[in-house]
This record gives structure tokens, C-alpha cells and sequence, in this order.
């Protein structure tokens, strides 16, 4: 823009956006918005900003970042009443010749750097190919910054590439097309892994990495065994993702409390005294009050009595209860907490009940517990049956978007839950002295066959990976041996990786009482 009348002209930026904006007049910044919004009515801006425009040329510079679907923005050089901008002296509005206003055509990008998944989407415990692609018309060095999503990590970088503090580093040679990557270890929290955050240097233009931004998580609906059910309360949109040593919870739900609960609740029932402890991994920031713990109800209707002990992503720990199982029904209230109400993860939770009490304790190593609140049953207290329903309960606080929250080491008078974790193992090593010989193909036969000793790890022998023991299993570790077939299914014979059964047997679980060379 050049200002032709000769003299400093106070005036005002208008800005409306689509999304997050930074507004540049001169090399200094005058807005700067982080937002995840629409560019509004027409003729209106949502951001002003003073700026005095100097005699001659000016630069103005607007940085959008698309947060979602549309992208753009609006901007109006305007008086401090919001009016066109206008002189000073007659209030004449400001037209050619006075200025003159130019847009400086894109020359293009000296270099481009585009992200690209391996998959679609991620299910819990999988890990993900990334790969980042370097382009550039002429032999450009280039600085690759990947922010990984927080609470993951990476492993197997190429390229040269450096992690350190949630980032991975690359300087690039000069070069035209060079493809770097690494394999994402993602956390156990987190619906949408987004790399928003991720840049390039190029001949000191910083610019963000393009291509694929963000991934998916699948939860399944997993069934969570003997003893327990999992079901959304008030609104549908939740899952139970079982890994090793607990459950990855999905919830959806405005809340819990007032009237009305909407939550995901993974639970049992219990009668007497009983009790239930976990850890909590993580959570999911939905909402600054989303809620992930512990819950005993009357029933699964949704204004039923309860009471909820739960961390929260930003206001601490907390809880609260409703008195009764009603019609009308009641409102529920927040409970004082006594000690510490900070929240730090990973963060154990216990409800216990004696006699007709029911105490909520926290502890930071699952030994030592420290008492937070206690709530009597009867008449002047919580209304419960006498069978209850007790578990794990996730509520996002948000209508939109479902939270994740990881539980591990869920105990106490309760069932089992999680998948059964098994040693590291070698197929086709039945008789476990770490190599793959002819006397693995013995082993087996004779267990068979004569009577012998069965493998210590009925997984190693089972080469074939069928769920059962059988004569084709000596067939196959024999025919890899001698005649170039097969090797054992996964995971592999030395000097292959060791690894865990991971696949469902058919036949029933054969298991791995021990293995000793991994």
C-alpha cells in the first residue's frame, strides 16, 4: 500500500478470518488471533486493530491457518469508529491518487514439504508409517521440525533425523526430492492425532508441512469378558478399546450431573463390601471439565443415583453424586474433596465400600492411598440397592467430540479386564534354547507321539500358528530347515525379533508358561 499524501495517516485493521490469523504491517505484528471460527456477517470484522500508516510504502501481511473445511480471510483499513478510513481534514474518504493499494503476486514456494500416512486410520497399540517428501525446482537445503502429537513418540527415523523434546529434527542437503520418515508410537489418549504444529526452513522462510494433518483413531466396541458390560448412559457414541492390563474408554456426553448423566460406563455388580482401584494413564482434553474415573450407580438410567470420583484435564480432581433414583429427578451436586486435588498422570482412583460407607481415596503408586471424600448409604445419604453397578465412566463434557481415557491395572473385588499380556517368544523353538534346529521338530513329534515332555512355550510350538499343537507344525519347522519352505509364523525364528502372540488361536489359547531366550 502507498500512502501518497505525504504525512503519517492514523487509521485502524479490520480482520475477519477463516481460521487462526496473524495480520503483519511493516515486519511488526498488529493481530494476532487463534481461533477455530467462520469470517462472520458480511461488511463485518471480527478483530481491529490500531496501526498508523506511515508516508510512502507499507507492507501488509495476513498468515492464515486453516483449522477446518474453508479457509480465507477478510481485511478493511477503517477509521476507529469502523467506518472506511478517511482523512483527517474533511473526512473525505481516501481514494486514488492519496492511495494506492497492489497486491505483489505469489512467485510460488522456493520449496514444498507434504506429509503422508502409511494407513487411514490407527487402532490402540498400533504404530504408524509417516513419511515427509522434500521438494524444490532447483537443489534447495531445507530444516524439517515434525511436532508429534503429544503424548506420542517415534521410532525408526531415516534420514538423519534427531528426536528430541516431542520433535524430530532434519537438516537436509541441498536437493531437489528427498523422502524422510519414521514409524509414530501413538499414546493411548487421543481421538485425532493432528500435526498442525509441524514447519520447514528454506532460504529463511519457515512455512507449514502440508499434505496429510491429521489421523484417527478406531475404538472399537470390544466385548469386555466375563463379568462386565459396557454401555453408553444418556447418549450413544462411546467404546471400550481392551489392551494389555486394562481398557482404553471412549465417552460421549454433556455431562454428569444435573438431571441427567451421559457417559460411557464400563462396569459390574457388586453386593456387600466391595471395591475398585485403577490407574489412570491419560485423558483426553475435550473440555477443561471432561471427567475420567471411578463410578458406583444405582441402575443405568440416567438420572440414577451415583457417585463419581474423576480426574479432569484442567480443574483437578473432583467429584459428585446424586442422592436418589427418581421421577422427577434430582439434581445432583458437587462433593468437597479433601488433600491433594491436583492432577498429575499417571493417577490411581479407589472406591471402597465398608459397612454403609463408601470412601474415595487417590494415591500416586497404588500402594499408599489417601482418603478424598466419604459418602454414607441410607436415608440421610446415597440411595443404593442393595446389588450396584461399579466401574469406569468417561464423559467429555462436550456434544461434539468424544474423549479418551486409558485405565490400567482396574482391581480389587472386581473381574479381570484387559487382554492377557504372554512373554516374548520365539516360534518354532519348542525346546527353548534359542535357535531353530532339528531338535525343535523332535520336540514336538515326540510330545506327539511318545509321550514326551510338551514345550514349555505351547505358542513356540505351535510353527504353524493354528491354535493347536499338531504334526504339521514339526512339517513346517522341518521343511524351512531342509527343504527352503515356509519359516515359522510370527514372530519369527532366531535371529528374527521376539514377540508376543498377538493373533486369536482357533482353537483355544495354547499360552507361553515361560520362554527364557528373549
Amino acid at each position: 500500500m502507498r500512502n501518497k499524501t505525504g504525512s503519517p495517516i492514523p487509521a485502524g485493521i479490520g480482520l475477519g478470518s477463516d481460521d487462526s490469523a496473524e495480520v503483519w504491517v511493516n515486519d511488526q505484528v498488529v493481530l494476532q488471533v487463534v481461533a477455530c471460527r467462520g469470517y462472520g456477517a458480511p461488511n463485518y470484522e471480527q478483530n481491529g486493530a490500531e496501526v498508523t500508516l506511515p508516508a510512502g510504502e507499507s507492507r501488509i501481511l495476513v498468515k492464515v491457518s486453516d483449522g477446518c473445511c474453508a479457509s480465507g480471510f477478510r481485511l478493511r483499513l477503517r477509521d476507529g469508529r469502523g467506518a472506511p478510513l478517511c482523512s483527517r481534514s474533511g473526512g473525505k474518504p481516501l481514494l486514488p491518487p492519496d492511495i494506492e493499494l497492489s497486491l505483489v503476486p505469489s512467485e510460488g514456494k522456493p520449496a514444498d514439504v507434504a506429509r503422508d500416512f502409511a494407513q487411514a486410520s490407527y487402532a490402540g497399540g498400533e504404530k504408524v508409517g509417516v513419511s515427509l517428501r522434500a521438494t524444490a525446482p532447483t537443489a534447495k537445503a531445507i530444516k524439517v521440525r515434525e511436532v508429534l502429537p503429544a503424548g506420542s513418540t517415534a521410532e525408526g527415523v531415516s534420514g538423519g533425523g534427531v528426536l528430541a523434546a516431542g520433535a524430530i529434527i532434519w537438516s537436509l542437503p541441498p536437493a531437489t526430492d528427498t523422502t524422510v520418515g519414521y514409524t509414530l508410537v501413538p499414546g493411548s489418549c487421543g481421538s485425532v492425532l493432528d500435526f498442525g504444529e509441524s514447519t520447514y526452513e528454506v532460504e529463511g522462510t519457515e512455512v507449514i508441512v502440508g499434505g496429510e494433518t491429521r489421523l484417527a483413531r478406531d475404538v472399537p466396541e470390544d466385548d469386555p469378558g466375563p463379568g462386565w458390560k459396557s454401555q453408553d448412559i444418556g447418549r450413544s457414541g462411546g467404546g471400550l478399546d481392551l489392551v494389555e492390563g486394562g481398557a482404553d474408554v471412549k465417552g460421549l456426553g454433556e455431562r454428569v450431573g444435573l438431571t441427567r448423566d451421559e457417559l460411557r460406563f464400563v462396569h459390574t455388580e457388586a453386593t456387600g463390601d466391595w471395591e475398585i482401584q485403577a490407574r489412570i494413564e491419560c485423558q483426553e482434553n475435550t473440555n477443561r471439565q471432561a471427567g475420567a474415573g471411578l463410578m458406583v450407580r444405582d441402575t443405568t438410567d440416567p438420572h440414577s443415583a451415583y457417585f463419581f470420583v474423576y480426574v479432569t484435564p484442567e480443574a483437578g480432581l473432583r467429584a459428585s453424586r446424586r442422592r436418589e433414583t427418581a421421577q422427577p429427578a434430582k439434581v445432583a451436586s458437587s462433593v468437597t474433596l479433601t488433600g491433594d486435588t491436583t492432577v498429575s498422570f499417571p493417577i490411581y482412583l479407589k472406591l471402597k465400600k465398608e459397612g454403609t460407607n463408601i470412601t474415595a481415596s487417590r494415591s500416586a503408586d497404588g500402594q499408599t492411598f489417601d482418603p478424598l471424600n466419604t459418602q454414607a448409604i441410607g436415608t440421610t445419604g446415597l440411595k443404593l440397592g442393595d446389588k450396584i453397578l461399579l466401574g469406569l465412566a468417561v464423559s467429555s463434557f462436550d456434544l461434539n467430540a468424544a474423549g479418551i481415557a486409558a485405565f490400567r491395572e482396574v482391581k480389587g473385588t472386581v473381574p479381570p479386564l484387559g487382554k492377557k499380556g504372554g512373554p516374548a517368544f520365539h516360534r518354532g523353538d519348542a525346546d527353548d534354547n534359542g535357535q531353530l534346529q532339528l531338535t525343535d521338530a523332535i520336540r514336538v513329534l515326540g510330545f506327539l507321539f511318545l509321550g514326551g515332555l510338551p514345550p514349555a512355550c505351547m505358542d513356540a510350538g505351535d510353527a504353524d500358528d493354528n491354535g493347536q499343537l499338531q504334526l504339521t507344525d514339526a512339517i513346517r519347522i522341518l521343511g524351512f530347515l531342509f527343504l527352503g519352505g515356509l519359516p515359522p509364523a510370527p514372530p519369527g525364528p532366531p535371529s528374527e525379533p521376539c514377540g508376543e502372540d498377538t493373533t486369536p488361536d482357533a482353537a483355544g489359547d495354547l499360552g507361553c508358561a515361560g520362554y527364557a531366550n528373549c
